[in-house]
Formats: C-alpha cells, structure tokens, sequence
C-alpha cells in the first residue's frame, strides 16, 4: 500500500466526506486523528527506521491499533492536508526539558490561519489572533496566548494555577528541520518509559510503564497495576498488548519479565 492508497484508505473507514467545506473537513480529520493513540510502542518495536511513513502508520493502525508520537502523527495530517489541496507548514514548539520538542502544524483554511496540534490531543483548528483563547478539553482548560509570531500554551486550573506545556514561533520549518527535531526525540528520556495515551469516552487514558491515569474535566485520578490489567485497559482502548509486550522486553528485560504479573 503506497501513501495514496493509505490516506484513500484513511478517508474510507473514517467517512471523511471530501466535499465539505474545508473548515469542516479538516475538522473531522482532527476528529478521526483522535483514534490514532499516542503512543512510543512502535518507536521502541517496530521503528527499523526513525522516519515512519503515513502509509505505515496507517497500515499499522488498522492492523494493530496503534499509533505514534506527535512527530508522526503530524507526518501524517501534513501528507493528508497536501492530499485534499490545504496550505500548511510544519511548526517545531519547545517544551520544558527540550527544545523542538514538539510539533503541530499552521493551517490557512477559508482565508483564516489555525493552529492544527493532535500531538496534544486537540482536535479542534485553533484559530490564531491576537490574545488569549482557552478550550475546554477532557484533559482540562488549555489556554493559547498568541502575541505577534509566537503562541504560549498552558494548561489552567480551577484554583487559578497554570502549568506551562509549550511555546511556538509561528515559523514554517524546513522539512530537514522537522526531521533532524524526530530523530532527536528517540534521545530523549521519555524514550525509557513505555507510553501510551487515547482518548476513549471522553476521558484521556493515559499509561506510563505500570501506571494508569484517568483524566476527565481536568481531573486525572491515577494508580500503580500490574500487566494483566494494563494487557484489558488496552484491549479496551482498540490496542494490540502485543505491542506492549514487546516493548516492555526491549526497554525492561531483566528486571520486567513478560512472566511476571506485578510490573
């Protein structure tokens, strides 16, 4: 399957109807963006090469349910937006443990210019002006405060706290600058750790090595377990524990064995 077919094949299970008008197009591709899980298993098992094409991340979706970083899923909505004639760039955001650490694209939809970020869970265009804009996500309040080129993102909380997640020039990076900032990601310490995260009935689920989280409205509720119960938790959420089975033999052997129940 070449990356036509794939994206052809995108659009067929998801129901995507070409013909919309953009800003409703585009948002259902948000949408159906968020049954791809987040998730490092395929850069810790099946990456044979840093890049993953569109064609096999959605190959592997389809097969295994799973998915992949912000790094490739924006890989993925960039070919899809050249694909159905949308103008787009791909923008590298720093976060605090390192910079071009993340990644979301600008999109010029219906003469309008929209921040398009499904390595963050949202999946809504974002239209940049002037000012501040929050949204209310499951994961909670997220709030954008655009000044000239740039973009702050934070997330608020009800006691009036906010906690930093990234910011952005509104710059378009190359297409060797957006490759150089992947292939830096596989150095980074969130590549010693098995994460996985979806959204699933309005709830961000969130694993990370043995540890669920459940975060609804804002409220994350969390809790140590043990592989059987992670093995039904991603059952549930459309995965392969296959995946995870071999992820946590590459990162862990010794120490976690497949064998053992308690992780």
């Amino acid at each position: 399957m070449d990356k036509e077919e794939a994206i052809k094949v995108f659009f067929e299970k998801f129901g995507i109807n070409l013909q919309e008008d953009k800003l409703s197009l585009i948002s259902k591709i948000l949408r159906s963006l968020s049954y791809i899980p987040y998730e490092n298993l395929t850069k810790c098992e099946f990456a044979k090469k840093i890049i993953v094409s569109p064609e096999e991340l959605i190959s592997n979706f389809f097969r295994f349910g799973a998915g992949g970083t912000c790094f490739p899923i924006v890989f993925l909505l960039k070919n899809i937006l050249d694909t159905i004639g949308v103008s787009s760039s791909f923008i590298l955001a720093d976060r605090t443990y390192a910079q071009a650490s993340h990644t979301f694209i600008v999109a010029e939809i219906s003469n309008q210019t929209y921040i398009l970020d499904p390595g963050f869970f949202v999946f809504t265009p974002v239209k940049i002006e002037s000012g501040r804009k929050i949204l209310s996500l499951p994961q909670g309040k997220l709030e954008f405060c655009f000044s000239g080129n740039t973009v702050s993102v934070s997330t608020i909380f009800d006691n009036g706290h906010r906690k930093f997640r990234y910011s952005a020039k509104l710059s378009k990076a190359s297409i060797d600058d957006f490759i150089s900032a992947w292939e830096k990601t596989y150095q980074m310490e969130m590549m010693n750790h098995i994460i996985v995260a979806k959204l699933v009935n309005n709830a961000l689920i969130y694993i990370k090595d043995n540890h669920i989280h459940v975060i609804k409205d804002g409220i994350s509720k969390n809790r140590k377990t043990h592989w059987e119960e992670i093995e039904q938790k991603l059952s549930e959420m459309g995965i392969d524990p296959k995946l995870y089975n071999k992820a946590i033999k590459n990162l862990f052997d010794p120490r976690y064995s497949t064998n053992r129940s308690d992780m």
